[in-house]
């Protein structure tokens, strides 16, 4: 090895030179001082907590000490973040390492919600779930499990967590959205039973009309029923309603029996009534022929004359089956 300053030819691997004593190369190691930097979530707190000490309303700590000495607390409050996919990784800044997971994640949530309420939504659904309790999995408080027990009831938790989020989540976010299933069918705009439509709460009672589709808790026939269903609105408040032989009669005039069918349960039956005010005549199929009993007028009523207020939502979209998806012109 050349000497720079001398031209002295030395030995491969002598670090000084033999004739001049200069240094031939500089150490392998280097040593770089580059203090630790604070998570950029931690940095609106301490200035929380400075406010906080110039009011004298705490005495003065080193924050960044005190963290220092609580690391249990910054583990959790990650895997507390991270009930948002990656929001715990961003705050440490190493999003990078999940980047593959958390788009699998994302891909995972669209396709569930793309689906929902199918089986395959219900599906994609099951697997963000799995891969979201593998992303809580990797903080170094579950790491840190070494019994394969304690690892199986960690996740055991986590899941049923993440259960209850995805299912409170919606209702939160979206508190004016249902849905639910009809058991009509209008030949008109091609609905069929156990089509899934969207309703929303946020409606005016004003833009009830005939023909409109609604959310209401159906009249129990002689069982408990717990589920709501979409109903048709016949005849408004103040008409006048009869049945002759498979169309309604609203107001002496017929109604064309494709737009507005004749439930199956009703059919043969003979009705007439003066529609209250803040009530509507709601057309729903009933399946009745198990039940082993006659049908009264009182029962018809019941299942078909609504109360404004019991009306839940008003539809507004088809989400199911995916070929029929989109708005109602109605609406």
């Amino acid at each position: 090895m050349r000497c720079p300053r001398c031209n002295f030819e030395n030995i491969p691997g002598r670090t000084r030179c033999f004739k001049c004593d200069s240094i031939l190369a500089a150490p392998e190691k280097v040593t770089h001082i580059r203090p630790p930097r604070m998570a950029t979530w931690k940095k609106p707190l301490r200035s929380i907590l400075r406010l906080i000490r110039k009011q004298r309303l705490i005495p003065d700590i080193d924050f960044g000490q005190w963290w220092q000495a609580h690391p249990e607390l910054g583990k959790l409050t990650g895997l507390l973040l991270d009930v948002i996919p990656g929001l715990g990784h961003l705050t440490i800044g190493c999003l990078k390492s999940i980047w593959l997971i958390l788009l699998t994640w994302l891909i995972l949530i669209l396709l569930g919600i793309f689906f929902m309420p199918s089986a395959w939504g219900f599906m994609f659904l099951g697997f963000a779930v799995g891969v979201h309790t593998w992303i809580l999995m990797r903080h170094k408080i579950i790491k840190d499990l070494k019994v394969f027990r304690e690892k199986m009831i960690a996740a055991v938790l986590l899941v049923i967590m993440l259960f209850i989020v995805y299912r409170t989540l919606p209702r939160v976010v979206l508190p004016n959205l249902t849905g639910a299933y009809t058991s009509l069918t209008i030949p008109a705009d091609g609905i069929e039973p156990q089509d899934y439509f969207l309703a929303t709460r946020n409606y005016e009672k004003a833009s009830l009309n005939r023909g409109s589709l609604v959310v209401f808790q159906p009249y129990s026939i002689g069982h408990r029923n717990t589920r709501v269903t979409v109903g048709q609105i016949i005849a408004l408040p103040g008409e006048s309603i009869e049945l002759k032989g498979s169309s309604f009669v609203v107001n002496g005039q017929e109604l064309d029996n494709r737009k507005y069918p004749v439930p199956n349960w009703l059919r043969n039956r003979k009705i007439s009534y003066i529609i209250n005010q803040k009530t509507y005549f709601v057309a729903s199929e009933y399946n009745v022929t198990e039940q082993g009993r006659n049908l009264d007028s009182g029962d018809i009523h019941r299942a078909c004359i609504i109360k404004t207020d019991d009306i839940q939502a008003k539809v507004f979209m088809r989400w199911q089956p995916i070929s029929k998806r989109g708005f109602l012109k109605q609406f």
